[in-house]
């Protein structure tokens, strides 16, 4: 007997932009959002539980926060840091690439599986394939998704205008 717990962690945390272009910095907070999860052996529920679940997700909204930060247009220039940005796309093509390496293995085991004549095999390297391949868009939504986001996530404080 054990017990999970989850948790969120929704707010704004206060950070420093730095342009990479043209230099610009500025303070600015930035509001993310992201989960926790842990889990104990037990029959009652634990504090312990609670606040590993709770630390995750801090932990998790800090790491988003920073990505974030690492492909946000500056409001000066409105470039984006290239390094940031070509970092989060290698992240992503990591990803992809692991999805069609399960989708190409699962596929392999469904041929096999039919040539040694196992159709319950089958049915689950299929399932697998399937899985696998609706992944691969999903995860494209996401760095498009997560792109958007730093657009509208990021508050800045009221600059001077330039004359």
């Amino acid at each position: 007997m054990g017990w999970e717990y989850a948790a969120t962690a929704d707010g704004r945390l206060s950070t420093h932009f730095r342009c990479t272009s043209c230099g610009f910095a500025s303070p600015c907070t930035i509001r993310v959002a992201a989960g926790g999860y842990a889990k104990t052996e037990g029959f009652t529920p634990t504090e312990a539980g609670r606040r590993r679940a709770m630390g995750q997700a801090l932990e998790g909204q800090k790491r988003l926060a920073d990505v974030m930060m690492s492909i946000a247009t500056c409001p000066r220039c409105q470039k984006q840091d290239a390094a940031g940005v070509a970092a989060l796309e290698n992240r992503q093509k990591k990803v992809l690439l692991a999805f069609a390496s399960f989708d190409v293995a699962a596929v392999a085991a469904v041929v096999l599986a039919v040539q040694r004549g196992s159709t319950v095999m089958a049915a689950v390297a299929g399932l697998i394939a399937v899985g696998t391949t609706i992944g691969v868009p999903l995860s494209l939504m996401t760095l498009g998704s997560m792109k958007k986001r730093a657009l509208t996530s990021i508050e800045w404080p009221a600059q001077p205008a330039v004359r």
